[in-house]
């Protein structure tokens, strides 16, 4: 089987997020399945850098890379960046009709644009593509409040979006949430729509003693509620800084520590001060070698999504936490995907956005029940390791791969 991956950035990034799961999972697929024959078409730019160009063409392991010569897309403005992936996409294409051999096109959402190449190499030459949707558009830009859902751009989006998700062959989204918002806001067949999670690497992230050199380093110490990650609009993080102000003298020994950046840095920083959350901590993104450190740290660790970007995301870090082998508590809304796994594997407690009188129980429920804490967070770690490694995920791609491929050629 021969495949070709559509995405602007891949390996060697590895500023986290999109570009390195899908390099991590093309990886693991063509060091395992022999049969598979992987070609990416990908960008000869950095995410995380303004200077260099990667080499256009490399030979990764036996995985062909073309880049191709793009505009940086990581720019400000919304509408240089869907500027530049569109010119990427365009590219793209062009490149692929004269390479287009193929059994099967992978698109992914990165940039937004993507799926054209796919439909056009769908309609002209019949090769069959698989949509790979980690954040979709614009529904999150309405989600944040970056479009109007009325506005002329949000409409034609939407209309060139539904297009591309039933042309495709096979769509693949993150949860059960994603899966269900597509069924309702696009109509799409449920039979068309596969759900495959992300993962974690149970030997990367491992359960370890929470005192850490990062406490030290940091001088925070007690227990420690942690959430790491993006500290941004779509967080709705203003419930953890309430949680906190009920605790701050009942519980002083229960310090919260948000670890990130984002647009919704100052907001957060300007509360702490002026409210005088002194048992909230707030620290810049660690380096990526740190990380397991940060998540040892927490004897309980949080994630939250805000209502209006429910069914459009699925906090990836969730399985981070999950290998950490600590309880997870899901703000977020009980269809989440989160939210259903802490559920159904006993490793933590979901609580809705603005339950925050429930959010301080089950902080003081988990402070107070160490045995109940230590129970889920061993069922986070086995959760983990029997559902969500790289190999479960990749199991359930090459099964779709050949499903997709199997069904077109009869």
């Amino acid at each position: 089987m021969k495949i070709c991956l559509i995405t602007e950035y891949f390996y060697p990034e590895d500023s986290g997020g999109t570009p390195t799961v899908l390099s991590q999972l093309m990886r693991y697929m063509k060091d395992h399945y022999k049969d598979l024959e992987i070609d990416v078409v990908t960008s000869n730019n950095l995410y995380r850098s303004a200077h260099g160009k990667l080499q256009v063409f490399e030979d990764w392991k036996g995985i062909r890379i073309y880049r191709l010569n793009s505009p940086r897309s990581n720019q400000p403005s919304t509408v240089v960046r869907l500027i530049a992936g569109a010119v990427f996409s365009t590219m793209a294409l062009t490149k692929l009709f004269f390479r287009r051999k193929y059994d099967l096109v992978v698109v992914g959402t990165n940039p937004p644009s993507s799926p054209i190449v796919g439909r056009w190499l769908w309609k002209r030459f019949g090769i069959p593509y698989c949509y790979l949707i980690h954040d979709l558009y614009p529904d999150i830009a309405i989600g944040v409040g970056a479009l109007g859902r009325n506005s002329n751009i949000a409409r034609i989006s939407r209309a060139y979006q539904r297009i591309w998700l039933h042309d495709a062959r096979a769509i693949v989204v993150l949860g059960r949430c994603m899966h269900d918002y597509i069924i309702t806001e696009y109509q799409v067949p449920t039979e068309r729509i596969n759900v495959i999670t992300s993962w974690c690497d149970p030997n990367e992230i491992m359960p370890m003693p929470k005192e850490t050199k990062f406490r030290e380093k940091h001088g925070i110490y007690g227990y420690l509620v942690i959430y790491a990650g993006n500290l941004g609009r779509s967080q709705g993080l203003d419930m953890v800084l309430d949680a906190a102000k009920l605790l701050r003298k009942s519980y002083p020994a229960i310090q919260f520590v948000l670890i990130g950046k984002g647009d919704a840095w100052d907001h957060i920083s300007s509360r702490i001060t002026d409210e005088k959350i002194i048992n909230v901590h707030i620290l810049p993104g660690v380096p990526v070698g740190e990380y397991p450190e940060v998540l040892a740290s927490a004897d309980v660790s949080l994630v939250s999504l805000e209502p209006s970007m429910e069914g459009l995301a699925v906090p990836s870090k969730s399985y981070n936490i999950l290998s950490s082998g600590r309880p997870l508590v899901a703000l977020m809304s009980e269809c989440n995907e989160i939210s259903r796994m802490v559920i159904e594997h006993g490793c933590g407690i979901q609580v809705s956005h603005g339950q925050i009188s429930k959010l301080v129980k089950v902080i003081i429920k988990l402070y107070t029940e160490p045995k109940l804490r230590n129970q889920m967070g061993l069922n986070s770690r086995a959760a983990l390791v029997a559902h969500y490694t790289i190999d479960h995920t990749a199991k359930k791609f090459w099964h779709l791969f050949q499903k997709i491929v199997h069904v077109h050629k009869l």
